[in-house]
């Protein structure tokens, strides 16, 4: 049901933004990463989280002190959620009994662009995949 209501949700901020002329909404699932790392999901830890980025985000000094860390710190960080995001995916699709020929080459082939692409970001400049004439 939290799966239905949070699509449904997403749907209707999709439409809002769309009627008020503004980019469509994109969902990020870090949280997973963040759960599984931490093994706390309590909504209490998301309504602190609320509150520290609203004072970061009022209080001037506070924000600039955060916008101060360095790139490569920042950088660490993001890898390892991105890490851990990708490992929650494939222990869900393991989880899923992925015993079929064809569940298992489909994630191969996704794994496989999406790490090639994120590891030689100029092949798809390079490469002429389609031209229009």
């Amino acid at each position: 049901m939290t799966l239905k209501g949070g699509l449904f949700a997403m749907g209707v901020g999709s439409i809002m933004s769309g009627i008020c002329s503004y980019l469509p909404l994109a969902t990020l699932s870090q949280n997973s990463c963040a759960v599984a790392l931490t093994r706390t999901s309590c909504p209490r830890v998301g309504y602190m989280a609320c509150f520290w980025l609203l004072l970061l985000g009022v209080v001037a000094k506070i924000g600039a002190a955060v916008a101060a860390i360095p790139t490569c710190i920042f950088g660490g960080v993001v890898a390892v959620l991105v890490a851990g995001q990708m490992v929650s995916g494939i222990q869900m699709m393991m989880v899923a009994c992925m015993v079929s020929h064809r569940s298992r080459t489909v994630l191969a082939i996704g794994l496989a662009s999406g790490l090639g692409l994120a590891m030689v970001p100029t092949w798809a400049t390079a490469q002429v995949l389609f031209t229009l004439s």
